[in-house]
């Protein structure tokens, strides 16, 4: 929305010209007066200079009557579509037949009736802003696909047609809070779509755990020119939400040098992210691109360490060279570029000598962010690494992994979760295993099948609310993670031997 629309009066009554701004508070219904005119053709030279939103237009007029500056501008000025209210000393149908097909928007005569042009200037402030907000968004919507082309082959010229807008990276972090998010992309989404108008904010694209929108810089009208502010805002709103996300601003991206976007935009986000790593922070707003070259000294041994350690089965060697490197990585604050290339190294060696020792118990995970729904920052990647790296050396060394703790584990982390829609896989990946691994551990614990035991926990779950709750079927549905309550009140039959209905009036005998 628009600040303030602009108004030209244009009479040849200098008493309407002088009084209709002293009359009318134009302000307070979001106008103001940039200029007036004696006739249209005083009135033609300067539109030319304003281009006014609304024109208050006498029909007759010397020189050039209203209806005559109507044609003129239709004609030099095709691409100019002001909003007009006509004004006329008579009631006369064949001019405001003419005027209809020029596209004015009132026909108002002499004397003009106060009330009557606030109440015209009220609708036209309403249509000037639908207007203009839905102009804003097609220019913006061009704008974000000129940021995709950029992203594959930048132009000249690409860079300028970016001014006064930056990007927003909302990056989704794991949190235990995200359980009760069934879609955490479109939770980001329409969190964002409700704060932010379409013509401030558009969507450009996602990869992994990062949604990257493309946001006017007038918005920030709204949060004193800030976007630390504006970034605190959508961040307080969506921890309201239940929604676990970052805040990432990049103010600067258009202003650098040209040819080189796709690398900017990477190390620019990549910097951004990397605070987020190290630290508690969840909105990042001033960017810092450190120029320093980041490396672990003694890498390669590290890892030939590892390799050497297992080839004499001495697990504790192996564990010993991991956290070493890990170590070195946590104390220099390495950037996540490489912390992905550790992450990988640690994959490609582990994976290497599983796949040597013919073990299929362990499923290996990258830990890439561009692959992910979440973030990991430091603290839980240095958990997940270690988890996985001794799941592995337990198969190496052992040639079985700790199968009663890692079972426990596995069976607890179902029945806390097992409300939610759960997959064999889902578990498989927390606990950095493999889907059969954990079918197995299900068989072995309750002689049922992974998609049983949690049916099972459902059912059980259902009639112990059903008997104490007052809760109505289709909110037990809900709770348990049914999308439909007919499929619930289904699977209760078939499975219980009467309705939920009926198993809760026998329960109230």
């Amino acid at each position: 929305m628009q600040d303030m629309y602009t108004v030209m009066i244009v009479d040849d009554e200098k008493a309407i010209r002088d009084s209709l701004p002293a009359v009318i508070n134009f302000e307070m219904y979001g106008f103001r007066v940039c200029q007036t005119a004696r006739n249209g053709q005083d009135a033609l030279e300067k539109i030319r200079q304003q281009h006014p939103d609304v024109l208050l237009l006498d029909i007759r007029m010397p020189i050039l009557d209203g209806l005559g500056l109507l044609k003129e501008l239709s004609e030099q000025m095709k691409e100019y579509h002001p909003f007009v209210i006509m004004l006329s000393g008579y009631s006369d149908f064949e001019y405001a037949r003419t005027a209809i097909r020029y596209g004015v928007k009132a026909y108002l005569t002499k004397p003009l009736d106060e009330d009557e042009l606030i109440k015209e200037l009220e609708e036209l402030r309403e249509e000037l802003d639908k207007h203009h907000a839905y102009r804003a968004n097609e220019k913006l919507l061009m704008q974000a696909d000129v940021v995709k082309n950029m992203l594959y082959s930048e132009k000249p010229g690409m860079r300028d047609l970016m001014k006064g807008t930056f990007l927003m990276h909302c990056v989704i972090l794991k949190d235990e809070s995200w359980r009760e998010q069934k879609d955490p992309y479109e939770a980001v989404r329409s969190c964002i779509e409700m704060e932010l108008e379409s013509e401030q904010c558009v969507f450009v694209r996602s990869r992994g755990c990062v949604l990257t929108y493309l946001v006017a810089e007038n918005c920030l009208n709204a949060y004193q020119s800030s976007v630390s502010l504006l970034g605190r805002h959508l961040r307080h709103r969506m921890k309201s939400q239940g929604i676990s996300c970052a805040i990432l601003l990049d103010e600067h991206i258009f202003d650098l040098s040209a040819n080189q976007f796709r690398s900017e935009y990477d190390s620019h986000l990549y910097e951004l992210m990397t605070r987020v790593f190290w630290s508690e922070e969840k909105v990042v707003s001033d960017l810092k691109v450190s120029e320093q070259e980041q490396f672990l000294e003694q890498e390669k041994e590290g890892f030939e360490a590892i390799r050497a350690a297992f080839s004499q089965n001495d697990k504790e060697a192996a564990v010993h060279s991991m956290e070493a490197l890990i170590s070195q990585a946590v104390q220099k604050k390495l950037n996540i570029v490489m912390i992905q290339e550790l992450n990988y190294r640690f994959f490609y060696l582990l994976q290497d000598l599983l796949q040597k020792a013919q073990n299929t118990q362990v499923s290996l995970t990258t830990f890439d962010w561009r692959e992910s729904t979440w973030y990991m920052r430091h603290e839980e990647w240095e958990k997940a690494v270690k988890h996985q790296f001794l799941m592995a050396a337990d198969c190496l060394t052992t040639g079985n992994v700790d199968e009663q703790g890692t079972a426990s584990q596995i069976l607890s982390y179902i029945k806390k979760h097992f409300k939610e829609p759960l997959l064999a896989k889902e578990v498989a990946a927390h606990f950095f295993i493999s889907p059969v691994y954990v079918g197995r551990v299900i068989q072995q614990a309750s002689g049922e099948t992974f998609k049983q035991y949690v049916n099972r926990l459902k059912m059980e779950e259902a009639k112990q609310l059903l008997s104490s709750s007052d809760q109505l079927v289709y909110e037990i549905a809900e709770e348990l993670g049914f999308k439909d309550s007919k499929y619930f009140i289904s699977r209760f039959t078939e499975e219980i031997g009467m309705s939920p209905a009926e198993y809760r009036r026998k329960k109230g005998n």
